[in-house]
C-alpha cells in the first residue's frame, strides 16, 4: 500500500525568491552580494558528533527490528508475500510504525538545527520507505488505557518487514558514507552574476542564496529544489539538487534571453 506523506517535503511549488538591489551599486557592493545569508561553516567538532550519534542510531535498528511482537498471519487483515499456508511470523503495522517512529525520533536528534536540511531529508526518506510498503496506522481512541481494543491493522510477514529495516539503514549509510556531510558547492551561470536560491521544499530556514558565479559554504547535504534569476533572461526553476545520493558539489547553469527564439528553457545541472 502506498500513502501520500502529508507536507511532503519534496513539493515543486518551491518558486524563485525576488532580492530587492540596491540602484546603482558599485562591482564592489555587488560582489559583496555573494556573502551567504546562511550559516558559517560549523565546526568539525559538531560534524563529528553527527556522525557518532548517527552511526549509533543505525547500529539500534537491529534492536528496534527484534522487538517487534510477533502476531498471528491468520485472518482477514493479513498481507502475504508468499503462497506458503504454513505458519509464519508475522507483525502488525501498528507494531511496525511505533518501532519506525522511534528509528526515526533517534535519527532526528543527531542533528543540531544548523543541520535542518539533513534532519528533514533523511527524515522523508526513511517515512517514504514505510509509506510504500505499510499501511497507515489506525488507532481506535474510544477505550479504556487498562482495556485497549485489539489491533486490527494489517499483518506483513517476516520478510516485508526485514526489508523495511535493511532499507532504513542502508539510508542512514549513505549519508555517512559522504566525506563531507556539509559541503562547499560551486554555482556558476553562463552568463554569470545571476541570483540563485535553493531550500528543501517549502522550509525558509534551509534557504541558501546567492550571486553567481559563488561557493555556498557549508551546505548541509539534503533533496533542495534551486531555481536561478538573471534580468533579461527566463528563469530556471524546479532545479534538483539531490546532496543525500549525489556526490558532485558544483552546479552549472545556462541561460537563455528572453529574447531567444523559440522555446528553448534555462537549465541548470550538477557536475563533476
Amino acid at each position: 500500500m502506498r500513502r501520500i506523506t502529508a507536507g511532503l517535503l519534496m513539493a515543486m511549488s518551491f518558486s524563485c525568491i525576488s532580492i530587492p538591489r540596491p540602484m546603482g551599486a558599485s562591482s564592489r557592493e555587488r560582489d559583496a552580494t555573494k556573502v551567504m545569508r546562511a550559516a558559517v561553516p560549523v565546526a568539525a567538532l559538531a560534524v563529528r558528533e553527527i556522525r557518532e550519534k548517527l552511526s549509533r542510531a543505525r547500529d539500534s535498528i537491529p534492536e528496534r527490528r527484534e522487538q517487534l511482537q510477533i502476531t498471528a498471519c491468520s485472518g482477514e487483515f493479513v498481507v502475504r508475500v508468499s503462497l506458503q499456508e504454513l505458519l509464519v511470523k508475522c507483525y502488525s503495522a501498528n507494531e511496525i510504525r511505533r518501532a519506525v517512529t522511534q528509528i526515526r525520533t533517534e535519527v532526528a536528534s543527531a542533528f543540531p538545527e544548523d543541520a535542518l536540511a539533513s534532519r528533514l531529508s533523511l527524515d522523508e526518506e526513511i517515512a517514504k520507505i514505510v509509506d510504500e510498503r505499510i499501511a497507515p496506522s489506525s488507532t481506535d481512541t474510544n477505550y479504556l488505557v487498562s482495556n485497549p481494543p485489539p489491533d486490527r491493522s494489517p499483518r506483513y510477514e517476516a520478510t516485508i518487514v526485514d526489508a523495511i529495516f535493511v532499507a532504513i539503514r542502508s539510508r542512514v549509510d549513505q549519508l555517512l558514507s559522504h566525506d563531507t556531510l556539509n559541503p562547499t558547492i560551486h554555482v556558476s551561470s553562463d552568463p554569470k552574476g545571476a541570483h540563485f536560491s535553493m531550500q528543501i521544499g517549502e522550509n525558509r530556514k534551509t534557504l541558501r542564496e546567492g550571486d553567481t558565479n559563488t561557493e555556498v559554504p557549508s551546505v548541509w547535504r539534503g533533496h533542495y529544489t534551486g531555481c536561478i534569476q538573471k534580468r533579461g533572461y527566463r528563469d530556471a526553476i524546479g532545479v534538483s539538487i539531490d546532496l543525500m545520493n549525489d556526490r558532485r558539489t558544483a552546479i552549472q547553469c545556462h541561460l537563455v534571453a528572453l529574447a531567444a527564439a523559440g522555446s528553448e528553457e534555462s537549465v541548470c545541472r550538477m557536475e563533476d
